[in-house]
């Protein structure tokens, strides 16, 4: 092989320097594993149906020496390493030492019932080095078993440097050791559910790696160092880098219809304020909007002009009286659509009211709705103010119609961040009703009943209760009722009225209407 040793490239506007042959990385084997484990279930059939006994068995190979001159031989001394053996279940090793050619102790569980192979049982999964492996084979029945294997997780043991200071370079290096790391290891910083992602990583080996984080990403914090193994483990190492900056915090909050990036930063160096800017689907950053200012720090950016599927990435520059820093928000946002539906809209008629109800979807971040009413074909004017709802299904009472005139109803839908509008879908109206007695009810009854009537404008209403003969027995007295429908309640006193046949009488200027009701004591 190559040896070359300390290697130091300078120019082109960068430095490159290396223990080369202290790191696995520029000698990394591409090649199968080396040392494995197989395993096969034979049963007596066939050609095997005399076999000395049937279950699993589990052969442990190390190409290296399989395909080596020493092969399969044990060497001179007849105890070297072999380049496949018979992991026995007995663990007697008959067949290496020429005991026999094998028994029906031999597979698993065979005769000598042995249900479990790891690196802690006899015969056991260790390597031929000695060392446990994550081989097992457990609740071995006849053909069966449960198989795990693996490489252990990461461990991630230090990060040079541990304080990282983002006005030195637009990309930081960290320089992190540990154990396990696998080819393909992946490197992220992580802090309070936020994770950046390390644009670059080198692997030098399953103790070393190096990655590289754009400056404009981090902001000010403790953060985790998470190293992703090329087997997909990880390993943490918890609040290892701390990260010096005047961006304390940054996220962005996307929901329908909108994106709304928000950040807050230290007032330490007299604040000016903040820009933002945006890239959509890849193209340049574009400053939104004016300088935002802010006494608290504490910043947002409501970003409505987005189109649902596209993806959109943000950055901000924070501005102080001598300096400035830039920082770009992780990865790429989008919107979801909307999908505005009414599921359904309506508007019942009663004597003296129109109640339109309507239904929509979605309710995600549903605030509420307004609704508006054209009389005549006017303007549309808002009535009452805003109707809430979980549900997403409204209705409002509007009693204040009046007959021969012509309704049109239209609702807005408030969410969070946008709204959407309907009209309903046709032309309303209530008859010109004159005074109207409902009805009565229970009817016979023992202890109350209810009468109830309709007043097509503000007058006063008599009831008035006489028996059979004529004689006047109760009376409610004379009351002034506004436009609408309204409820009496007669309570007749026991020992003055008793069971019998009844007339009650509403009367008004138009008129007296008379209705028999039944008292059962």
């Amino acid at each position: 092989a190559l040896l070359v040793d300390n290697i130091r490239l300078t120019g082109g506007g960068e430095d490159y320097f290396t223990d080369f042959e202290q790191d696995m990385g520029g000698w990394r084997n591409t090649s199968p594993p080396a040392e494995y484990f197989i395993v096969e279930n034979r049963t007596r059939a066939g050609f095997d149906a005399h076999l000395p006994g049937q279950g699993l068995l589990i052969w442990h190979a190390e190409s290296s020496i399989a395909y080596s001159y020493l092969a399969n031989s044990g060497g001179a001394s007849n105890m070297q390493t072999r380049g496949v053996v018979l992991k026995e279940a007995d663990g007697n090793y008959d067949l290496l030492r020429w005991v026999n050619e094998g028994d029906d102790s031999d597979p698993w569980p065979g005769t000598s019932s042995n249900h479990d192979f790891t690196s802690f049982t006899s015969p056991s999964s260790i390597d031929n080095n000695g060392n446990p492996t994550l081989v097992s084979v457990t609740g071995i029945q006849d053909g069966s078993g449960l198989f795990k294997a693996g490489m252990p997780a990461p461990t991630v043991i230090s990060i040079t440097p541990s304080t990282a200071n983002k006005f030195i370079a637009d990309t930081l290096f960290f320089d992190i050791r540990g154990t396990g790391i696998l080819y393909g290891a992946d490197c992220s910083l992580s802090m309070a559910g936020q994770t950046i992602e390390a644009d670059s990583v080198e692997w030098l080996g399953e103790n070393r790696i190096i990655a590289g984080f754009e400056a404009n990403s981090l902001f000010a914090g403790v953060w985790d160092v998470i190293v992703t193994s090329g087997d997909g483990q990880q390993g943490t190492l918890a609040e290892a880098l701390t990260v010096n900056s005047t961006i304390l915090s940054a996220d962005v909050e996307s929901g329908l219809e909108y994106i709304r990036p928000f950040w807050s930063v230290s007032l330490n160096g007299n604040l000016i304020g903040s820009l933002i800017y945006r890239s959509e689907s890849g193209g340049p950053f574009e400053q939104q909007g004016d300088t935002l200012r802010s006494g608290t720090g504490s910043f947002e950016y409501l970003d409505e002009d987005v189109v649902p599927g596209a993806a959109y990435r943000y950055s901000i520059r924070v501005v102080y009286e001598l300096i400035h820093e830039d920082f770009n928000f992780p990865g790429q946002y989008s919107t979801e659509d909307l999908d505005f539906q009414v599921i359904g809209e309506d508007v019942e008629k009663g004597l003296y009211y129109l109640k339109p109800v309507w239904l929509i979807s979605p309710v995600d971040r549903l605030v509420g709705s307004l609704l508006y009413r054209s009389d005549d074909g006017g303007a549309f004017t808002q009535l009452g103010d805003t109707l809430v709802s979980e549900t997403g299904s409204f209705e409002y009472l509007d009693d204040s119609v009046v007959p021969g005139v012509e309704y049109r109803y239209s609702a807005e839908v408030i969410y969070e961040y946008t709204e959407d509008e309907f009209t309903f879908s046709g032309v309303y109206s209530i008859e010109d009703y004159d005074f109207h007695v409902i009805g009565q009810n229970p009817n016979p009854f023992s202890e109350s009943t209810k009468i109830t009537f309709f007043t097509p404008d503000s007058r006063t209403v008599t009831i008035r209760f006489f028996d059979v003969s004529g004689r006047l027995v109760d009376s409610l007295g004379s009351l002034h009722y506004d436009r609408g429908e309204h409820e009496v309640r007669w309570r007749p006193q026991s020992g003055k009225v008793s069971s019998g046949v009844y007339f009650c009488t509403v009367s008004t200027v138009s008129g007296t209407v008379t209705m028999k009701v039944v008292l059962i004591r």
